[in-house]
């Protein structure tokens, strides 16, 4: 591909990372605290809904995943993906009990969790075929970086737009910026073909999973989980238990993402100089030490 053709896909590549990212941070840190204060319920089925968000989520990503990987274009998963993301504000918007709130979420709303993980599988197979080596992997660092830009300003936006115009209001304007995220990523994302180093990972034989592997998955799994319980947490700790504005969950949350950027791309950057499990171990010190 010519270089500036390879730098408009990059790029475009970056924006779409961007736009996705920023979508799910300007509503989903708000969600718990519109369930505690529009229908009254308690943590435990705060948690019941997160929980089962995640694990629509999850399902409808393996489905995906399964079939996905056999097609010669993404674009198209990704953009029905993010229509469904933007369907589920609308009904969100409308939901008038809990229980509407939770089928929305472990279904419509599930189903739009899946484009995250296809547009990381479009950018790995852009750079797999476009990039050399040792820049793909920092090319995949600034791509996971620019979800972390949009968690910059997501989250503050959020709080303020639901403080602001209300959660109906919020939810349509949000649904309707997926919307244009969906004919971004249709339009504007390159087209990947199937590299052949995945080509001929697929066709060799399947190895089962030992116990190096296993134990990454619960690592790892466990990690996400308690980054996501604190996401979920901390506008209600900030309301209940400082007695402080919510909207200072999303300041938090906006500066945790700013400081996180440089050590992404620093650790992108080490990351194609020096062993991966080193710097595993240091972010997940890290993770200890702030939930301590």
């Amino acid at each position: 591909m010519h270089r500036s053709l390879l730098g408009t896909a990059a790029f475009a590549n970056y924006a779409a990372s961007f736009s996705v990212g920023a979508l799910y941070a300007l509503v989903v840190p708000t969600l718990s605290l519109h369930l505690a204060e529009a229908y009254q319920v308690s943590a435990w089925w705060i948690g019941v809904f997160f929980i089962g968000k995640a694990l629509a989520s999850i399902f409808f990503a393996q489905l995906i995943a399964r079939r996905s990987d056999r097609l010669k274009d993404r674009r198209p998963l990704i953009a029905a993906a993010m229509t469904a993301g933007g369907i589920s504000c609308f009904l969100f918007a409308a939901a008038s009990s809990f229980n509407q709130m939770l089928l929305i979420a472990t279904t419509v709303f599930g189903l739009s969790f899946s484009a995250n993980a296809q547009l990381m599988a479009q950018t790995r197979e852009f750079a797999d075929a476009q990039l050399p080596a040792n820049q793909a992997t920092l090319f995949n660092s600034v791509v996971r970086a620019c979800i972390a830009v949009a968690w910059i300003a997501g989250p503050p936006i959020g709080f303020i737009l639901l403080s602001q115009l209300g959660f109906n209001l919020q939810c349509k304007i949000v649904g309707s910026a997926y919307f244009a995220t969906a004919l971004l990523c249709l339009w504007v994302l390159p087209k990947t073909g199937k590299p052949q180093a995945a080509t001929t990972q697929v066709a060799s034989p399947k190895q089962k999973l030992g116990p190096t592997m296993i134990g990454g998955i619960i690592a790892f799994s466990l990690m996400f989980g308690c980054n996501a319980s604190y996401q979920i947490a901390l506008p209600l700790m900030i309301r209940d238990k400082l007695q402080a504005d919510p909207a200072l969950a999303g300041f938090m949350m906006g500066t945790a993402a700013l400081l996180e950027i440089p050590l992404m791309i620093l650790a992108g950057w080490l990351g194609s100089r020096r062993p991966l499990l080193p710097l595993i171990r240091i972010g997940a010190a890290a993770a200890v030490v702030l939930y301590l």
